[in-house]
């Protein structure tokens, strides 16, 4: 049987490639043929260079630019790991090419305000082939918004509807009139062991957020001197870190968080691999990505909130350690009813 997943896997965003990657290991590990759907918008170029590389920024500070140009072909270099389909415009050619299923997810493809998203993303113009949501997400869109019809009327044909939060759950309820099930998101699926690379940074604290990060940098540098730890930032330039990868690969971001004594992120993904990782995690609030990170954490059963630039020692890390014990037991309960939505789906 051959299954399509379409999402935006094509990014230059680490999280991106995570989550189809993972989705596809995973559906491949069911015993499916499985490729990557080669859709992407127009805007997708754009969208990549004007979110990766900053022409203003370059002439500042040319080293760095090329550092960001580095980084972005690395990334676009992982995408040989996807069994791609040839390019494809419309449903009609994806309908076209004879799949048996469509998977649509994960990652924000139901965010109707995104830049990136089309119509299609929710089905529409995909008329022959069966179609299936996995752990789609439509981020801090308003429950209340009133989706058009054409996807309205695609999605009540989806044979299974899944999401990744309550959220998006709630969108697909007041629109469709049907329960979408939760499921995790792919990469807390697949364990992610065959990715590996040479990574010999240890004993520090990771930085891997998209916000600015400056406010922090007093009791950041004050709590790393404290517990004897480097710091070190993956994927963005930190001019008081002790080492920044902004270079990093996708092999050598998965391995960053691999041997980090804390986690300081702002980022969904990047709260994933903590947890993957069983990392104590320092969170710092982004307004976009707050809902979906706190329904992760409610999930994993973990009760932290997010960090407001207190002392980090008397404010903020006070409590227990994380029980990773329990947030191991709570994921896999969910892992397994994640694998069983798409058992029973994919059927």
């Amino acid at each position: 049987m051959k299954v399509g997943i379409l999402t935006w896997y094509f990014g230059a965003n680490y999280g991106a490639k995570a989550q189809a990657y993972a989705l596809q290991q995973t559906i491949l590990k069911l015993g499916y043929e499985v490729c990557m759907i080669n859709y992407k918008p127009e805007v997708y170029k754009k969208v990549n260079i004007g979110t990766n590389l900053n022409v203003e920024h370059a002439k500042r500070h040319p080293l760095l630019y090329y550092k960001c140009i580095r980084r972005v072909k690395k990334l676009w270099h992982f995408n040989k790991k996807y069994n791609e389909t040839c390019c494809v415009k419309a449903g009609t050619d994806i309908d076209d090419l004879n799949l048996d299923y469509i998977v649509f997810g994960s990652d924000a493809i139901f965010n109707v305000e995104h830049v990136l998203f089309r119509d299609i993303y929710m089905g529409v113009g995909i008329e022959k082939t069966k179609k299936i949501s996995y752990a789609p997400s439509c981020e801090d869109l308003n429950p209340n918004y009133r989706l058009n019809e054409q996807c309205i009327e695609s999605l009540k044909q989806f044979k299974s509807i899944s999401v990744r939060d309550e959220h998006t759950q709630e969108l697909i309820l007041k629109n469709v009139n049907r329960k979408a099930i939760r499921v995790l998101d792919p990469t807390l699926l697949y364990d992610f062991r065959n990715i590996t690379t040479e990574w010999d940074e240890e004993n520090y604290i990771l930085i891997y957020t998209f916000s600015a990060w400056d406010q922090y940098r007093q009791q950041l540098k004050e709590f790393a001197k404290s517990k004897g730890l480097r710091i070190v930032a993956v994927g963005r330039y930190c001019d008081w870190a002790d080492k920044c990868y902004v270079s990093a690969s996708f092999e050598e971001w998965i391995c960053s968080f691999r041997k980090a004594s804390y986690v300081f992120t702002d980022s969904f993904h990047g709260t994933v691999f903590s947890i993957k990782n069983s990392k104590e995690i320092i969170l710092c609030s982004r307004i976009d990505k707050r809902d979906k990170i706190q329904s992760l954490l409610n999930d994993a059963g973990i009760h932290r909130g997010f960090y407001s630039g207190k002392n980090l020692i008397e404010d903020y890390l006070i409590d227990e350690p994380i029980d990773y014990s329990m947030v191991n037991k709570n994921i896999n309960k969910y892992v397994t009813a994640s694998i069983d939505f798409l058992k029973k789906s994919l059927n």
